[in-house]
Parts: C-alpha cells; structure tokens; sequence
C-alpha cells in the first residue's frame, strides 16, 4: 500500500525545530507494515513580507524556497503557498494556492509512487490538498484534526473546512475538546491518541524520601504553558514541604521564569534541567513524585501520557486534548492553568495524600497502556486497508 502524508507541521533539519510525532508514528508504522510505503508533503507557507518581519517567518521562507529534503529514512517534498495563518479566514481561502501552485508536482507524485490512500494531518491546508487530490484524482482520504476549533467560527472558514471533512473517508483527532466540538456539529469522527514507545512504561520501585516531594514539569517555555502560574502557585509551598520542582524544556519566558524565580526567592528549589534528547525523558521522569504542566492549551500533550506510562500521578488541565481520555479524579486531577489558588490546592493535596497519588498513578498506567504505538498503527492500517478497498463515498 501506498500512502501521501500531508503535514504542515514537521521538523526541517537545521530550519525548523518542530514537533516530530508524524515522523514517529510513521517510523513506528514501517516497522509493523514494511510493505507499505509513506510518502511526505510538507505544505510551506510564504509572504512577501515575512523575511521583514520576524525570524519564524524568515525561517518558512527558506523552506518554501526548498523542493525537498530528507529526514531519517523518509523524502520529503515541500509544497509552497501563499498564506496569511494569523488572519482565519483568510488562511482558509489563501490555502487554495497549495493546489495551484503544486498541481504539476502533486500529479507528478500521484502518478508516480501509486499513491492509493492520502492521510491530511491538518484542515488548512493539508486536507484541502487531500480534498482537492481526491476531487482531480479520485485518491481517498484520512483527515485528522488536531486544535483547529478556531475554524468552525469563521463564516468563510466554516463551510470550507465541513466539505472537507464530510468529503474524508475517514476523520481523526488525537483531542478531546476537538472531538466533542466535531460530535456537537454532527460531524462523524474517531478518537485517536498519539502513541507511546514501550521505553516509557518501565519504572522501577523508587523509595520516597519521608518529607520530600519531586514535581516536574515538561515542555516549552512559551507563554500558554503556564509555568509562570505553577512557579507562583508552588512557592508558599517549597519549605513547609520541602518541596522542588524540574523544569524540562526551552523558550523565549525562560528568562522571565528565571526573574520570577529569583523575586520569590525559591531559587534553591527550581531547577532548570534545559531541552533534552526525547530517549532520556523516562529515565528523568522516573526521579519525580508528581507530574504537573497546566497548559491553557494542547493540541494532544503526549508528555502527560508518557508521565502516566512511568507511574506518575499527574495533574493537567481540562482544555488539553489528552482530557477526553482520562477520568477526572480517577486518573488524574484537573486545575483551571489561569487559577494560582487552584493550582496551589491541588499540588498540596496530591503531596498530603500519597494513598490518592498511588491511586492515580496506578489508573493512570491503565488507561495508557491502550495507547502503545504498535496498537495506535494497527488501528490505522486497518483503516487505511478498508480505505483502499471500498474507497467510494
């Protein structure tokens, strides 16, 4: 089986760090199915002004100019088109660029490679790509949404991303908000996580120290992770419990956290560990009590599924995507990211009731054990499969 990938968001090696879990499902997906082939496009967008403006702009620009690259064991084929993603409706009408300006080399790849099934990884632009392809070449398509709820209220976005949803053969979405949006709007689709690599679910039995507690916190330093309120919620608490807390990630508020750190004098408590290579998360995990990041927003958070593999009670906010797979009390505990209090309140509970964190994590391990990549590629070959053979809509 031949299989298109879309996907506006992938890493380009030394240009753009991005998220990587399309390239790691895929690897994981090879490795079950060799006999299929995965073919990429990486949909670029450009503006004439871009290269005036900022660095991540500049940054698009050079890949636009590109016409591949590889990654891994895996081609990748940039499709440049004029956008302005800042401005919704316009990005939704300006998508429509990808298929004019790419429709030789789109056809050229077609063609060529056989491709008997496309998977969209986004509405704009990758499932009009997928949308168009299907129109011109009669090639079925997977669509996945991912936090895209901004899109169904947009008068101009709005009819243009529900035909290219009822137009999919099939529609996914790693996110629990977008799910129940999807479902709110009569839009049939499957909830499906990313997956987990087996490295993360072994933990071996740790001794708590008596009157410590570890917390860890894992992500990019940006503004909508919040570590800002976690810093601030956590800080009346760092000597009436000896309490600390491991800050994994980069970003531009690393500063700003720092300064933070330094007026509210918990300095010897907060330790910045930097970004580190994926392949040692569990280990570090592993020397924590408690996973908290109170994200106001996620498209999925794999993070808080692999803290939950390694058996750590976790606490997340409601309005990440991974809050449509977990029992709100059973699996983990929910906070409100913008509420320091809230915050405070649920860190000092989990610390004064180690019989609720056991509980937690103990459930938590359950629900993601489900999630495994072998599990995750197995559920998407079968329908890629059903996909190739009864392909009409």
């Amino acid at each position: 089986m031949n299989i298109l990938s879309i996907a506006s968001v992938l890493p380009v090696p030394d240009i753009y760090q991005e998220n990587d879990i399309i390239f790691t499902f895929y690897e994981h997906y090879i490795k079950s199915y060799k006999e299929d082939k995965v073919y990429f496009i990486r949909p670029s967008s450009f503006s004439l002004f871009r290269g005036l403006l900022s660095k991540r702009w500049r940054e698009r620009n050079k890949i636009s100019r590109l016409k591949r690259y590889n990654y891994k064991t895996f081609e990748v084929n940039i499709f440049p088109y004029f956008s302005i993603s800042r401005f919704v409706n316009l990005h939704a009408l300006l998508s429509t660029s990808i298929f004019l300006f790419n429709r030789r080399k789109l056809k050229e790849i077609i063609i060529q490679e056989n491709i008997q099934v496309i998977h969209a990884q986004f509405i704009f632009p990758d499932g009009l790509l997928a949308y168009y392809s299907y129109k011109k070449y009669k090639i079925p398509y997977i669509l996945t949404i991912r936090s895209e709820q901004k899109y169904f209220f947009k008068k101009w976005s709005n009819p243009i991303a529900k035909k290219i949803i009822t137009h999919a053969n099939t529609v996914t979405t790693p996110s629990g908000p977008m799910y129940k949006l999807l479902k709110s709007n009569n839009l049939t689709s499957y909830l499906i996580p990313h997956g987990l690599s087996d490295k993360f679910f072994v933990r071996k039995d740790i001794k708590e120290e008596e009157n410590k507690v570890k917390l860890i916190t894992i992500g990019q330093l940006i503004q909508r992770k919040m570590i800002n309120n976690l810093i601030e919620a956590i800080a009346p608490l760092v000597e009436k419990y000896q309490l600390s807390l491991t800050i994994v990630g980069e970003g531009p508020e690393k500063k700003k956290l720092m300064n933070l750190i330094k007026a509210l004098k918990v300095n010897d408590n907060i330790v910045f560990r930097g970004e580190l290579p994926h392949n040692t998360i569990p280990a570090i995990l592993k020397e924590h009590d408690i996973f908290i990041l109170p994200s106001s927003s996620d498209t999925f958070g794999r993070v808080y599924f692999e803290a939950m593999a390694a058996g750590l009670p976790i606490i997340l906010s409601k309005n990440t995507g991974v809050f449509g797979f977990i029992k709100e009390n059973e699996s983990a505990l929910c906070i409100n990211p913008y509420d320091i209090r809230d915050i405070r309140e649920k860190v000092e509970f989990l610390i004064l009731n180690r019989d609720i964190r056991k509980k937690l994590a103990k459930n938590g391990k359950k629900i993601v054990e489900k999630f495994k990549w072998n599990k995750i590629c197995k559920e998407f070959h079968e329908r890629y499969e059903e996909i190739v053979k009864c392909p009409a809509r």
